[in-house]
């Protein structure tokens, strides 16, 4: 845990929801997969706000927890 995720060139347009970045939810958005990550991430690394998530260019890992 603590751990940083960073994309070296990640898509800066904000126009594209699901283009290059990291993308990080609410638990509710996402149907697939048995483990959440709790991740914190700083408002200057968000790319773009678009269809119920973030694309972001970097992350911390805060957490793992299994549902």
């Amino acid at each position: 845990m603590g751990q940083i995720a960073e994309v070296k060139n990640p898509d800066e347009s904000k126009a594209i929801d699901c283009g290059s970045g990291l993308h990080v939810s609410t638990p509710d958005y996402w149907d697939q997969g048995d483990t959440l990550i709790a991740c914190e991430v700083k408002i200057e690394d968000i790319i773009t706000c678009q269809k119920g998530k973030l694309r972001v260019r970097k992350l911390k890992v805060i957490d793992e927890i299994e549902i």
